[in-house]
């Protein structure tokens, strides 16, 4: 073998060894949220979309935020009664021995509640009937096995239900307890929950109460395997449901209160705590998804039109940043034109709308509004020559001419008000394509 084929071959192996040992480094992920709907957020949001993802890191939109704290992007709130209406009709398939049919509405019932990101105790209890109900059904109709699994998923999920005598027979319910029994039995994993609040919370998963946790502590909980949702609640105030999945290796799982405090997912993503500043709350997020750089698109205070903030937050050191964009922005320079007084608007003879600067429209009105009320002291003062004259004819016609001419005057007069009122233009600014707060 030649010297130069040796030296190829080694020069192979070399680039070959660094190349296997050198690191790799994950891509970059970066989170864009619109917190409203209006049109300015939107198109603010897709370039800086468009811009990052240009760069060629990982992107989460508002539809992959949503279904990270929420576990869905297509969850919605639970109607109770629409939910009873679908037991009910449940109920009465079921006494025509339609139980495929009626255990189809039930399911619907349960897919609700897994659907409602924040559900009440009274979704939990209707989908709970609604779980056991289906196992009652297939028991009835002689099919054991589908019987016991339905069975034992409900008490998975729903522990804590209780069977009601007025509407399950003793032996259904004798049914329920041994399958309860059986299922206990059953191999179970671990859990290790976190809870980021500000006080003691409880915990559960699906319809089963795991206990409380002190803020920002850790707790082990066995639960039997299966997937599930776990939320944390203190008073009023519920977290995002976060979905876990129990099996043979230990589960972790942290839930943020404080996001579910100050965030709402729907209709649209929006700021709701006065109590603690936005960026306090977007550095949660940011942290909460991952992220290593989180930007925010939000409408802009009072005194700003058709303008956004976009606020920017960092991992690590850097401080959050901030931007005004739009473009049109009002009573920020006071070299800006302002907008004259609404009181102008209703000086007559074209006053309101020169106020405006609307030269053409102000001299029309005034030389319309000066010729009525030049006709009509006309007429006022004919009338008044011919009240102790004899001809009634020419006395009856200058009074109906005193009488048009007036109505014409006012009528006028009001004309150009409200014209001056209604046809104000807005003010044009001259738009900054960027400015910092």
């Amino acid at each position: 073998m030649s010297t130069s084929l040796l030296t190829t071959l080694l020069l192979v192996a070399v680039q070959s060894a660094s190349t296997a040992t050198k690191p790799t480094t994950s891509p970059e992920r970066i989170a864009v949220v619109s917190f409203g709907r209006s049109p300015e957020i939107q198109r603010v949001a897709a370039e800086s979309t468009a811009r990052q993802r240009a760069l060629g890191p990982q992107i989460l939109t508002n539809a992959a935020i949503r279904e990270l704290l929420a576990g869905t992007d297509t969850g919605r709130q639970a109607d109770p009664e629409s939910l009873r209406l679908l037991l009910k009709k449940a109920r009465e398939l079921e006494a025509r021995f339609a139980v495929d049919a009626a255990n189809a509405l039930r399911r619907r019932v349960v897919d609700a509640f897994d659907r409602d990101p924040r559900p009440s105790g009274e979704i939990l209890t209707l989908a709970a009937n609604a779980a056991f109900d289906s196992a009652a059904a297939f028991f009835v109709d002689g099919r054991q096995k589908e019987a016991e699994r339905h069975a034992q998923e409900a008490s998975r999920r729903f522990p804590n239900w209780q069977s009601d005598p007025r509407i399950h027979s003793p032996s259904v319910r004798r049914f329920f307890a041994a399958q309860r029994r059986a299922f206990n039995h059953k191999t179970s994993g671990k859990l290790t929950v976190r809870v980021i609040a500000e006080a003691e919370a409880e915990v559960f998963a699906d319809g089963r109460i795991l206990g409380t946790l002190p803020p920002n502590t850790a707790k082990f909980f066995n639960l039997p395997l299966g997937d599930y949702r776990l939320w944390a609640r203190i008073g009023s105030t519920v977290s995002f449901p976060l979905p876990v999945k129990i099996g043979d290796d230990p589960a972790n799982a942290t839930i943020n209160l404080r996001l579910g405090r100050c965030l709402s997912l729907r209709p649209h993503i929006r700021h709701r705590c006065n109590d603690i500043p936005f960026t306090d709350t977007l550095e949660e997020l940011r942290r909460a998804l991952g992220a290593d750089k989180l930007i925010a698109i939000t409408a802009a205070p009072g005194g700003v039109a058709f303008a956004v903030e976009v606020f920017t937050v960092f991992s690590g050191p850097r401080s959050p940043t901030r931007e005004l964009k739009g473009p049109s922005v009002l009573a920020i320079d006071p070299a800006l034109p302002q907008t004259p007084h609404w009181a102008w608007n209703a000086v007559p003879f074209g006053g309101g709308q020169l106020s405006q600067g609307r030269i053409g429209a102000g001299l029309t009105w005034a030389f319309t509004q000066g010729a009525m009320l030049a006709w009509h002291l006309f007429a006022a003062q004919r009338r008044a020559r011919l009240v102790s004259g004899s001809d009634q004819a020419l006395l009856d016609s200058a009074i109906k001419q005193q009488n048009i001419s007036a109505g014409l005057f006012y009528t006028t007069l009001a004309g150009g008000i409200i014209e001056a009122f209604v046809n104000r233009p807005a003010i044009k600014a001259q738009p900054p394509a960027r400015l910092r707060r």
